[in-house]
């Protein structure tokens, strides 16, 4: 069965951004809307922002690991067909596999953001409507800082594997083993760094 297609969904896919803000609007409306029912039935908004962390933080680390993953491997998979359309083009079976690693990619990182988005809109609404001490805010400051970043960084993820084209790691890494290369240093970075944070 075919998807429908029309005027206003062509112009939110012909720039991935845009597709991105309408669907971060959505989720933030979304949130404030269940935050409010939430709060409205008698859980207090710093109940609210709890319960939703302890129940979405365990779900999000994992599927954002995994996500993580796909990403990294939709893009490099992507940019080789970039630097090298007739071995890794879509024409050739390292081709379709990216085609499939970019839909999974998209997806999950689509997934991760909208967790996060959802998890700062929930926690601006809490600390909006409950009183904040002068010794609390830093703290407050920064959990508010940390998700802003989370979301800024898992837009420009899910925008470079969601967009057309190749990264803009091909300006950089013009070969494509130096490409494979670079992705995997990276990647064994990011994987070091959550090993070092949460241990093993």
């Amino acid at each position: 069965m075919a998807l429908d297609s029309n005027t206003f969904d062509d112009w939110l896919k012909d720039k991935p951004q845009r597709d991105l803000a309408f669907r971060g609007a959505i989720w933030i409306v979304l949130s404030c809307v269940t935050a409010y029912f939430a709060i409205k039935r008698g859980l207090t908004p710093i109940d609210y922002l709890t319960k939703t962390a302890e129940s979405s933080t365990p779900l999000v680390n994992t599927i954002g690991l995994v996500a993580l993953v796909a990403a990294a491997v939709a893009m490099c998979l992507k940019d080789l067909e970039a630097l090298d359309p007739a071995k890794y083009g879509q024409a050739s079976k390292i081709g379709r596999i990216g085609g499939f690693a970019r839909r999974i990619g998209g997806d999950l990182m689509l997934w991760t953001l909208g967790a996060f988005i959802a998890l700062l809109s929930v926690s601006v609404v809490a600390v909006g409507l409950s009183p904040v001490s002068k010794t609390e805010w830093p703290a407050v400051k920064e959990m508010l800082f940390l998700l802003s970043f989370l979301v800024g960084c898992t837009a420009a993820l899910t925008y470079l594997v969601r967009r057309k084209g190749p990264t803009p790691t091909t300006l950089l890494l013009t070969q494509p083993l130096s490409l494979i290369i670079g992705y995997v240093v990276a990647s064994l970075a990011v994987a070091a760094n959550v090993w070092l944070r949460h241990g093993v």
